[in-house]
């Protein structure tokens, strides 16, 4: 593991977690809190070279995003995480 990052979303009654691998590996869980529970849902995806950073970004929407940083020189920002998680590439996801 080279970067973790950690958020509670209470509007989503939610605990996310964002690993990021020295090898490519991106693990997203997505774990309830709320009283009545449910089960945790996991992502994992690999990208290219080592992920220096991995950070969840809640915005004035109430959207959840995961930015996330390669070493190699470029970041993907994942939108609508708590939906679609990180799987696909999507229109939601911007390669900047």
């Amino acid at each position: 593991m080279l970067s973790l990052d950690v958020a509670v979303v209470s509007a989503a009654q939610s605990r996310l977690c964002a690993l990021g691998g020295q090898d490519g590996t991106l693990r997203l869980t997505v774990t309830p809190t709320s009283v009545h529970g449910g089960n945790a849902v996991s992502w994992t995806r690999c990208l290219d070279g080592p992920l220096s950073k991995v950070l969840l970004l809640e915005l004035e929407s109430g959207e959840v995003a995961l930015l996330v940083c390669v070493a190699v020189g470029y970041a993907v920002l994942y939108r609508y995480i708590l939906i679609i998680g990180v799987l696909c590439d999507s229109p939601s996801s911007l390669l900047v």
